[in-house]
């Protein structure tokens, strides 16, 4: 059966997960709960051709699940359009417009939000309402509000990410047509895959966080994203079973410690620069160590298979 999304669908973010295509998007006729107003849906695909008839609700912001029903669906806080998604593995990364409602709609504005997935279909934010790109003010050419665009791309020590403008503003005003016809595509860089980082809640003391499982099929090499390293501040590296035991040869006196800071850092267990031999599912034990751990940002660790 060749299933057509609805006609109220606005297409976003088109991304494969697990063999399944999955195109995310903004609609009004198929709400779960009315009160949620604009919220992500995402359809499913084998082939690009043949789509679900049943959809799933992706993202809804926080806010959302709270509003009462009798409250004006225009002035209030949603998600504007869908998620347009990175796929970097084990994890998605996605981009999501933060609809800023308004009764008059010259005056609704949207900003770009941050969400991450590790299943492709439920997404969620790891700081609720963070504005991860902000509508430039007026007179500006990014006013009133952002388009997230599928575009991502890692360049040497950069993350460079596009994105587009998109006003709701109307001239002229109040009269529903036409839109402002003004536009263009800006380019958001950061330091490489540095979205956001982990550090130790108390500064004095000590920290540490267990991986979800990970599963290798022939060697492997770690590298660490992270600042704020040195002999005072260390990051030590353990490997563990899936019931999260210490993995002979990969911890104890043969952990690996950290002192260098960087985009890329290796990591060898010992003599080890490679994981070697495992079989069976494992996971990732990382402490933060010394009298200055509270200056160690962690952004990523990256496990490669040869």
């Amino acid at each position: 059966m060749v299933v057509a999304p609805e006609n109220h669908f606005e297409g976003t973010g088109l991304y494969k997960w697990k063999g399944l295509y999955y195109l995310t998007g903004q609609g009004k006729a198929r709400h779960p709960v009315e009160p949620y107003g604009r919220d992500v849906i995402i359809f499913r695909s084998p082939d690009l051709i043949h789509w679900s008839e049943t959809h799933s609700m992706g993202f809804a912001r926080q806010g959302q699940y709270r509003r009462p029903t009798h409250d004006n669906p225009k002035n209030n806080e949603q998600v504007h359009e869908g998620v347009t998604v990175w796929n970097r593995g084990n994890v998605l990364i996605g981009i999501y417009g933060l609809w800023h409602g308004a009764e008059d709609w010259n005056d609704v504005t949207h900003d770009l939000g941050f969400v991450i997935s590790n299943d492709g279909i439920h997404f969620r934010e790891p700081l609720p309402d963070f504005v991860f790109v902000r509508a430039g003010d007026p007179g500006q050419w990014d006013e009133d509000g952002l388009a997230q665009g599928q575009g991502f791309e890692n360049v040497g020590e950069k993350t460079y990410i596009w994105y587009g403008q998109m006003s709701q503003r109307q001239v002229p005003p109040r009269t529903g047509r036409p839109w402002k016809r003004i536009g263009g595509i800006g380019l958001v860089t950061l330091g490489r895959d540095r979205f956001g980082s982990l550090s130790v809640r108390e500064p004095t003391q000590p920290g540490v966080f267990v991986t979800s499982e990970l599963k290798v099929s022939r060697p492997a090499r770690l590298w660490v994203n992270a600042e704020g390293l040195g002999p005072r501040s260390t990051l030590r590296l353990e490997l563990l079973d899936y019931l999260e035991r210490p993995l002979c040869g990969y911890s104890g006196e043969r952990a690996a410690i950290l002192e260098k800071s960087g985009l890329r850092v290796p990591v060898s267990f010992g003599e080890r620069n490679r994981i070697r031999d495992l079989s069976e599912p494992f996971k990732i034990n990382v402490s933060f160590q010394g009298p200055e751990s509270g200056s160690i940002s962690f952004y990523a660790l990256y496990v490669v298979a040869e």
